[in-house]
């Protein structure tokens, strides 16, 4: 314990993001172990200068309530969360979950500090801290990089990506794993940052120069999905997390997947389940598109916020776009889309 009767943090690995260092405190290893089991592809190979962009620091289970602070002002709901939603302190520009008496969540973006405080023991409370929160702690501190976060699986061929929004359930770790399979190369299964060059506002045109930097983590996968594939048997016998409902994996370890750091978009597919064999795909207009990638702004600061919705704009006027009507057949699904891929324009 120190003066303030918090423990400070015992372990700090530096990670490589999306062009942003990041520098992760933990004073318990299995919240240590649960975070580098998303960020291990990212692990620093090099020794750094001057200070990371982004700190996360992670303490307990068993920490103080009194860390890491209450917010400065009444706070605006922006995201439901289990058992409560995630809160916008307009005038502290800041992010705030108070998870009962278990989680205490408080982002800050300006200053690049994301800071979670594990009150209860159990790893439930480890991985709704990890997972959840930490995403949407680093989707809302990297749009002040310029790098706007997209809920998207991302696969990519001769640097040309394909990229699959889509909430929960939608497909994308299935219409991932297929492509995989097939010999793409992998950037991510859930998240993709999108940036660009700034251009002068006078240039009068959308630009198709637009960037997805990839966040390798783990893909998670149903049962159902585990039963399609061959290669995920094993699983089966695998018994789940608690707290968990798939299964998770890393496909370079399974199918010696090459992992890449980013690509130019140049399909956006969003996958929908269906009950046939056969995929098939089908365009999708670029309003539809946009209206399919909204649920990724956060409702904060105004301003980037908006630029937020700009990038996604960009992208779905400049970026040919399909539903995915998936089927069961992932060797069809898989070469579906790249047939689309190459009919598309370089």
């Amino acid at each position: 314990m120190n003066a303030s009767g918090v423990r400070p943090a015992d372990t700090c690995v530096a990670y490589d993001l999306a062009g942003l260092s990041l520098e992760v405190r933990c004073d318990d290893p299995m919240v240590g172990g649960l975070i580098d089991g998303r960020f291990r592809p990212l692990r620093a190979t090099a020794a750094r200068t001057g200070a990371p962009d982004v700190v996360i620091e992670v303490r307990g289970p068993g920490a103080d309530l009194g860390w890491p602070g209450c917010p400065d002002g009444a706070l605006r709901a922006i995201y439901d969360a289990p058992e409560g939603s995630v809160g916008y302190a307009e005038a502290s520009d800041e992010l705030y979950v108070f998870y009962g008496q278990r989680v205490i969540f408080r982002c800050r973006p300006a200053s690049g500090r994301i800071d979670m405080a594990i009150v209860a023991g159990g790893l439930a409370d480890a991985l709704f801290a990890t997972q959840l929160l930490l995403t949407i702690g680093i989707f809302e501190t990297f749009k002040r990089f310029g790098r706007f976060p997209l809920h998207a699986g991302a696969l990519a061929r001769r640097g040309r990506g394909i990229l699959l929004p889509g909430t929960s359930g939608a497909g994308k770790s299935t219409t991932t794993v297929a492509l995989v399979r097939a010999g793409f190369d992998f950037l991510g299964d859930d998240t993709v940052f999108l940036s660009s060059p700034s251009k002068p506002a006078s240039s009068g045109s959308d630009s198709t120069d637009i960037t997805a930097t990839g966040f390798p983590d783990q893909v998670d996968v149903t049962e159902h999905t585990v039963v399609m594939v061959p290669e995920l048997s094993h699983l089966l016998e695998e018994p789940l997390v608690p707290g968990r409902d798939k299964h998770s994996l890393r496909v370079e370890d399974v199918f010696g997947s090459r992992i890449v750091v980013s690509c130019r978009p140049a399909l956006l597919v969003f996958p929908q389940v269906t009950s046939g064999r056969r995929s098939r795909a089908e365009p999708l207009g670029a309003s539809a598109a946009l209206r399919g990638l909204l649920p990724n702004v956060l409702l904060t600061d105004p301003a980037f916020s908006q630029a937020h919705l700009d990038m996604l704009g960009r992208l779905a006027r400049t970026v040919p776009a399909f539903t995915l009507l998936a089927g069961s057949d992932l060797d069809n699904m898989a070469s579906c889309l790249s047939g689309l891929l190459e009919d598309v324009a370089p």
